[in-house]
């Protein structure tokens, strides 16, 4: 029997350069935790905010993805920014997404890196109201909330605490009274997106939606709603994929336990990493 019901679908973007165990755990976290049908990874051409950098090259980093995800049947890896190179940006690759998933519930998920840095992004303010977003974050890491809008901050759910909620869709996740906690200390490997700096280049979006509005879970429907943001300390897993470069390229062995089993071999059977590898 065929469901009519709209399936919930995560994107989640990223160098993966190369993925790691932070990664996939990101990935199978939010998996159960939202209730999500399909998860995502979309690896990218060239992020717009490292223009300067040279990430490894996109056929090395999608192989990887799907050697990592091949054992999963919920993940799968996009092509979609990997077959437009020339658009970049996140918003391009929401609209994409938003054609393909006409009646799903679509989540975004972003770092707390990302999120206080939306504001510089290509119509930040239309990625934000476009599809659901999933903010990941260190538990105690306090995140800043003062950058972006009073129509933004009304559809934020803060579930940093509090993982049943975000299962149950409890009446009580209030939109617009975010928390914040005291620790300074800063975030190791976060859900990140393809943060496009471009100062000055701020598109409005639809902020005129009901408040309060309330995105159903499964168990009521899961109807689509309007887009919310939600604020999640559900996972996190400090690993850095600088330093796993750094590893293979001083010849240290602790990389190895930083990625699945299937990305250590595909790096070294490619030599990547190395001064003599591609």
């Amino acid at each position: 029997m065929i469901s009519n019901q709209p399936r919930r679908v995560a994107y989640y973007g990223g160098s993966f350069d190369p993925v790691h165990v932070g990664h996939i755990k990101i990935a199978r976290t939010l998996l159960k935790v939202f209730e999500l049908d399909a998860f995502h990874f979309v690896p990218a051409w060239h992020a717009p905010h490292k223009r300067e950098s040279s990430p490894s090259s996109p056929y090395h980093r999608f192989a990887m993805l799907t050697a990592a995800t091949a054992s999963y049947r919920s993940l799968f890896v996009s092509t979609i920014e990997l077959d437009d190179p020339e658009r970049p940006y996140t918003i391009d690759t929401i609209s994409k997404v938003r054609s393909v998933h006409r009646d799903d519930d679509i989540f975004f998920v972003i770092g707390a890196d990302s999120w206080e840095e939306i504001t510089t992004w290509r119509s930040w303010e239309e990625v934000l109201t476009k599809v659901n977003i999933i903010v990941v974050t260190r538990p105690g890491y306090e995140i800043e909330f003062d950058h972006v809008t009073d129509s933004i901050l009304e559809r934020i759910v803060d579930l940093r605490g509090r993982e049943s909620d975000v299962r149950r869709q409890e009446p009580d996740c209030e939109p617009g009274t975010p928390a914040t906690s005291n620790s300074e200390s800063e975030p190791g490997a976060q859900a990140t997106g393809n943060s496009e700096s471009e100062p000055g280049a701020q598109a409005t979006g639809n902020t005129e939606s009901e408040p309060g509005a309330q995105a159903t879970g499964k168990a009521e429907g899961r109807t689509t709603s309007r887009p919310r943001i939600f604020l999640t300390d559900s996972v996190y897993v400090d690993v850095s994929a600088t330093k796993i470069r750094k590893g293979v390229r001083t010849g240290q062995e602790g990389w190895k336990s930083q990625v699945p089993s299937e990305v250590s071999g595909y790096i070294e059977k490619y030599r990547l990493y190395t001064p003599s590898g591609s």
